[in-house]
């Protein structure tokens, strides 16, 4: 079995525990945000001299409530844009020099740009966003 093989990889991976900035180089701060059938998330990286550190995501489940998939990524878009806004406020001693917020979805980045939609859902998020 090479699954049961590869298991035992698993055991030499690390993670790092902490993410280390020098506090006099600028970072930039990079959100990516995607959803699926089941769930939604997002996550965020810190970029300082060309190295990426992991620095935090989150997850949720899809509401009961039956979604399209654009809004599910509109949601997942919402959620990076809250995290980037805290992850911001909590590395204000910290010179950042750039937050980009990432999505695929076109449906989505229309929404955004145009912020015209009829749909309740859609211009509430858009609006926060």
């Amino acid at each position: 079995m090479v699954l049961v093989k590869d298991l035992s990889i698993l055991q030499s991976v690390k993670f790092p525990q902490n993410t280390v900035v020098n506090e006099i180089e600028p970072i930039k701060l990079h959100v990516f945000c995607d959803a699926s059938g089941k769930a939604y998330g997002t996550v965020a990286y810190l970029v300082s001299n060309g190295q990426a550190s992991l620095l935090t995501s989150k997850t949720r489940v899809n509401p009961l409530k039956k979604r399209s998939l654009p809004q599910l990524e509109l949601t997942a878009l919402l959620l990076g844009v809250r995290l980037a806004h805290y992850r911001i406020k909590a590395l204000s001693n910290i010179h950042s020099e750039e937050t980009v917020v990432w999505s695929d979805n076109e449906a989505v980045l229309q929404w955004v740009k145009n912020n015209n939609s009829k749909n309740p859902y859609v211009s509430n998020r858009v609006k926060e966003i």
